[in-house]
């Protein structure tokens, strides 16, 4: 079988394990799911079991063996690749059948944030969705509201084309990434179309975030106060904090691409103006620059352990990551004429839409 994202990259599977259609379900990759491609830009083959030894290891984590680059899992069990071909030409990835799926979906989607951007495709760290005009983006740092106001967008007849991640061409296309939306659990006191999607535990458990919230943030009690903090940080530990809506009930767009017509970068206000306020304004390009490399640190984490264990064969691609991105943005945003908005959150989230959409 084959996926496909944003038409530039092209995964071939190969004996893939029964786990893998309850994977593709869960995950929503099945959206991803084509009947054939006239290239491949990763080739996954399952096999019992990779058939040379790891010769050197860095940690629990990584080792290596000749050119491949070693991934455990939590059980031991293991992917090998070369790394340094990622995004330069086809590159193979051997995987042992039991290796965790959860693991292996978030490798696959760093390598393939890899290989689409030396097609010069960049994966930005924004929400997308759809409308009569085409398509718009809202962009911003994690947890200030990006899925709520794409939500909201969707549920008043607009179309899902991505949460949290959105793919963009040097021609100013964007493309979906199918997966379920991420919610804070507060920010379903925002708008109550949200409570209609979740489940009983869900509601309880945004009641309980949002109580809690409520008396921490109206309590002078240091004690009081930190002792709260300490309880909804155990909640973000355990990832109750955030509620999983299923793709199933959205409206979403097309796997194709859609020009690009807007963006918004959503910036908290502070009590006073400052230069960095200024700066981020002025030049929204490297504001989405800089939202993306922090969101991708995990993907550079992996790679710092792979320079450690290959320190002559570096990815051509992620040494030039910011480059290769900014001239993506110039370009989509030239070709397509979009339109950059810096939007100061000093209203509601309904307040906002009614921004957006003016």
């Amino acid at each position: 079988m084959y996926l496909s994202f944003a038409s530039h990259c092209h995964i071939k599977i190969d004996n893939q394990p029964k786990e893998w259609n309850a994977f593709l379900k869960s995950s929503y990759w099945h959206y991803h799911s084509v009947e054939t491609a006239q290239y491949t830009d990763l080739n996954v083959e399952f096999i019992s079991k990779i058939p040379f030894p790891t010769q050197k290891i860095l940690h629990p984590k990584y080792g290596s063996y000749g050119h491949n680059f070693i991934i455990y899992d939590h059980k031991k069990r293991r992917v090998a690749f070369d790394f340094s071909n990622v995004g330069i030409k086809p590159t193979k990835l051997l995987v042992e059948e039991k290796f965790d799926l959860g693991t292996l979906e978030k490798l696959l989607f760093d390598l393939v944030k890899i290989v689409l951007l030396g097609k010069q495709v960049a994966c930005i760290h924004a929400s997308s969705f759809l409308t009569s005009e085409g398509a718009k983006m809202i962009a911003g740092w994690e947890g200030i509201g990006k899925s709520s106001i794409m939500l909201k967008k969707v549920y008043n007849g607009d179309y899902f084309l991505s949460d949290d991640r959105s793919f963009i061409t040097i021609d100013g296309l964007v493309f979906p990434i199918y997966s379920d939306v991420k919610q804070y659990s507060g920010e379903f006191t925002s708008f109550k179309e949200l409570l209609k999607h979740s489940s009983f535990k869900e509601r309880l458990i945004i009641k309980l975030n949002s109580y809690l919230h409520k008396i921490r943030d109206n309590n002078d009690s240091p004690k009081l106060h930190f002792g709260i903090q300490k309880f909804l940080n155990l909640l973000r530990r355990l990832n109750l904090y955030k509620i999983h809506i299923p793709l199933e009930k959205i409206s979403i767009g097309k796997n194709e691409g859609f020009k690009l017509k807007d963006v918004f970068v959503l910036q908290q206000v502070s009590h006073k103006e400052t230069d960095k306020e200024k700066i981020e304004t002025k030049d929204i390009i490297t504001s989405l620059i800089n939202t993306t490399k922090f969101d991708d640190t995990g993907m550079f984490k992996l790679y710092q352990s792979y320079k450690y264990l290959f320190p002559n064969h570096p990815n051509e691609i992620l040494e030039t990551y910011e480059i290769k991105i900014r001239d993506v943005l110039n370009g989509g945003f030239s070709k397509a004429n979009v339109s950059l908005n810096t939007v100061l959150l000093n209203a509601s989230i309904s307040d906002t839409v009614k921004y957006i959409n003016a």
